[in-house]
């Protein structure tokens, strides 16, 4: 009885502080974005891809706590967005960076901390960034 009673502990405790989700994630607004950390807590270590695209998106800082990305990280079609800060928890990238069509994104020196991006890096049809 007193293993059945800490398998069930075990099992809720899992089920209820799962730390992120297995599937791609995809915030559309600013309010995605100011809840994911309600949404995921603890979550630090994503394991799959986060696309960021939303017309309203104006601040990435919520998602600071973000140390790797398994997939993609896209961060696509703001046209809000000003900077990238807010990434410079990010280490890892397991696939592919993709900034674009992010029309008033003027800095992406938050990415200071990314040491690895597996595949490929795009940044293209930023028109504001130079």
């Amino acid at each position: 009885m007193k293993k059945l009673y800490t398998l069930s502990f075990f099992l809720v405790s899992f089920i209820c502080f799962s730390q992120c989700p297995p599937d791609d994630i995809i915030l559309n607004n600013q309010n995605d974005i100011d809840n994911f950390s309600i949404n995921y807590p603890n979550c630090t270590a994503l394991n799959a891809g986060l696309t960021i695209t939303g017309s309203d998106i104006t601040n990435l800082s919520p998602l600071s706590v973000i140390e790797t990305v398994d997939g993609n990280l896209s961060i696509a079609e703001n046209p809000s967005l000003l900077d990238i800060t807010g990434f410079d928890s990010i280490e890892d990238i397991g696939q592919s960076l993709y900034i674009k069509d992010n029309l008033s994104l003027i800095d992406i020196s938050g990415f200071s901390n990314l040491v690895t991006i597996e595949k490929d890096l795009n940044i293209r049809d930023n028109t504001s960034l130079t």
